[in-house]
């Protein structure tokens, strides 16, 4: 078979299970992304299953498949980092701080402490660099999911709604800073690249921002078709760049879309979630979850793992509840808004797999604990909408205020405005 018809026809296998799977979880009152998820992972483990490493589908299609995955996710970290900018949202001033803070200073410490337990079997060669990358991944919220949810339950525009949106864009540039140092010393040659890295980072704010400013603004009657091109072709740019500075190219992505002036650039970013958002959801993302699915080993998992499944959805829930809840309180919100943003802010969803991606790439974790978090990161993404609904019965559903439009949902996978994926290394295919 030659290599186009391979990847062809598994493109076409990924993108009618992803759509069968958003119908699935509609009807479930799930986030389209959860139904991805899980049909991405039983793909993947089906044809781990079936199929010998020698096997056409694998050595023809993987790579392909993988280049697509890596566009999505590109394309999808950039539309994370344009909505991550706005932080600051109207109303709730007094806890814009108060509630960040919270979410993810107590899970990452509690995260951190769990790392530290498991850092002898589990660990990379650097243990601070574990402890740190594990911190994050405990602190993390999935933005564009959170987004979505907000969106099908009406929250958009609510103080509920405007708090969790706010909280989560900050997590996010806290989580993927940091991501971005951890990254950079877990390579080798990390001194040199860390000084790599902040050069670029110091060129994105300092030189690329303004020129991006004063183009968009220069450029305004043009079509936004036009200037679509070259902002993705800076998207790209910035990707590569990164990734060969020691980053990641997703975090070049994320870091170019928050760095794009937002108040130049309204139209030309429209233009690009109208018609390139939709691809990476319906096409791309969903071939980034079956490769994701192919690093998992969940035949490879045991009752000890079950163990350490506990103590991280343990650690992953009550951490970030309690520290939601704790910050809210702190910065003034009401019991009941302090334990709804609690429930939000557990959702975890793509933005966790692609973090725990890329640490299994830089070989700062293992397989088994990429596997046993990424089981952690489906649960609470899964039972946010139950829960939330639970909390409506108990005490009503939140109502909007009157007038209040929703805001545009943020790009996402489940949200139809998802992305790419993180370079994944070719897994290692076992014979059932």
């Amino acid at each position: 078979m030659h290599n186009s018809l391979a990847w062809l026809a598994g493109l076409a296998v990924v993108a009618l299970t992803a759509g069968l799977a958003r119908l699935a979880a509609a009807r479930l009152a799930q986030t389209a992304v959860v139904g991805e998820i899980v049909v991405g992972i039983l793909l993947a483990q089906l044809l781990l299953i079936a199929a010998p490493q020698s096997t056409v589908v694998l050595d023809l299609a993987y790579p392909a498949l993988r280049t697509l995955a890596d566009l999505g996710m590109a394309l999808f970290m950039f539309s994370m980092g344009l909505h991550a900018g706005h932080l600051a949202p109207p109303g709730e001033r007094h806890a814009r701080w108060a509630v960040p803070a919270g979410s993810f200073l107590v899970p990452f410490v509690f995260g951190a402490g769990l790392a530290m337990m498991i850092a002898p079997e589990h660990g990379g060669s650097s243990r601070t660099v574990f402890v740190v990358f594990l911190g994050i991944a405990f602190a993390a919220t999935a933005f564009p999911v959170l987004a979505r949810i907000l969106q099908e339950r009406r929250l958009t525009g609510t103080g509920i709604g405007n708090s969790a949106i706010g909280a989560a864009a900050i997590c996010d540039v806290v989580c993927w800073t940091l991501m971005a140092i951890v990254i950079a010393a877990s390579r080798p040659a990390a001194d040199h690249r860390i000084w790599l890295a902040v050069a670029y980072l110091a060129a994105m704010v300092t030189v690329v921002r303004p020129l991006m400013r004063r183009w968009l603004r220069q450029n305004r009657a043009e079509a936004s078709e036009s200037r679509l091109p070259v902002l993705l072709a800076t998207l790209l740019v910035s990707a590569f760049v990164a990734d060969m500075v020691g980053l990641h190219l997703v975090l070049g992505a994320f870091i170019f879309g928050a760095i794009v002036p937002k108040d130049a650039s309204g139209e030309p970013v429209r233009v690009f979630m109208s018609n390139v958002a939709p691809m990476c959801s319906y096409l791309l993302l969903p071939a980034y979850f079956v490769l994701a699915g192919l690093q998992l080993d969940l035949a490879g998992l045991d009752i000890g793992d079950g163990a350490l499944l506990a103590a991280v959805l343990a650690v992953a829930v009550g951490g970030k509840f309690l520290g939601t809840y704790a910050g809210s309180r702190l910065g003034g919100l009401p019991h009941r808004r302090s334990v709804t943003l609690g429930v939000l802010m557990n959702t975890r969803g793509l933005t966790e797999i692609v973090i725990l991606s890329i640490g299994l790439e830089a070989g700062v974790i293992d397989r088994e604990l990429y596997t046993v978090m990424t089981v952690m990161a489906l649960i609470t993404t899964a039972m946010t909408t139950p829960v939330l609904d639970l909390l409506d019965r108990r005490w009503g559903r939140p109502v909007r205020p009157t007038g209040a439009e929703p805001p545009a949902a943020p790009a996402h996978p489940s949200t139809q405005t998802p992305g790419t994926s993180p370079p994944l290394t070719r897994p290692e295919v076992r014979s059932r």
